[in-house]
């Protein structure tokens, strides 16, 4: 059995779902009522969909060249089960995650805008691992049966509570001819995930302890190469009030 039967997919404290989008939602409604007061402030709420998951956006241009906004993207937790070279994996994804954005527009009162901010996030994969029958893994040159484990193999993947976006999009509060207009947001969020790997018997056995250890320092280094700069593209349609 390959060393890299232990990686596990990668992937990003559980939130209630509902209070993020409330707190937009929030957010939108407070601004609805203070943005009329100067006449240069421009509101817009949005529905979005993306890599980022499925969500709603608040957005407040602030002069003709500066806009802030705040959003909640998610998914509903995805669960999965697969079976490789003798091991079933069952694996849950979880996605939610609230970007804190600043929009700098070139031209005045222009669409294209420039963007920086911060993504605040809960995305977190878990997965567990059992040998069918008879079957035995490999980890890190030592094969282990599934008694020799004490149970299944327990695998998270975990992304920092704050990550960084940079990017550039199109789409802005003020439509000229239409309150509806639609919004288009290309970009990176970056932020490198924790990997954690276990299995129940790893404190009774001092080998398999080290042998979890070196397969999670081995993951961790493929996802600091490969996972640490997530692609973000949005596209949603926006109501200015």
């Amino acid at each position: 059995m390959p060393t890299d039967a232990m990686d596990l997919p990668t992937g990003r404290s559980r939130a209630q779902p509902a209070a993020r989008p409330a707190l937009v939602l929030s957010l939108l409604a407070l601004l609805s009522v203070v943005a009329p007061a100067r006449a240069q402030f421009y509101l817009s709420g949005a529905a979005t969909a993306g890599t980022l998951g499925i969500g709603v956006q608040a957005d407040l241009l602030l002069t003709s060249h500066l806009g802030v906004r705040a959003a909640y993207n998610g998914f509903a937790s995805l669960s999965y089960t697969t079976d490789n070279s003798g091991i079933t994996y069952n694996g849950k994804f979880e996605f939610q995650n609230m970007p804190l954005l600043v929009d700098y527009y070139p031209s005045a009162y222009g669409s294209f805008h420039l963007t920086g901010g911060i993504v605040l996030n809960k995305n977190k994969v878990t997965a567990t691992g059992v040998l069918d029958a008879g079957n035995t893994i490999t980890i890190n040159g030592n094969t282990y049966t599934q008694a020799d484990l004490g149970g299944p193999l327990l695998g998270t993947i975990t992304y920092p509570s704050t990550a960084w976006y940079a990017g550039f999009g199109w789409g802005s509060p003020f439509h000229k001819d239409s309150h509806w207009g639609f919004v288009c947001d290309i970009g990176v969020m970056g932020a490198t995930p924790t990997a954690a790997i276990s299995a129940p018997n790893e404190t009774a056995n001092a080998v398999l302890q080290a042998d979890l250890q070196a397969q999670m320092d081995s993951t961790q280094a493929n996802l600091k190469k490969y996972a640490t700069y997530w692609p973000s593209i949005t596209l949603g349609v926006s109501y200015k009030f």
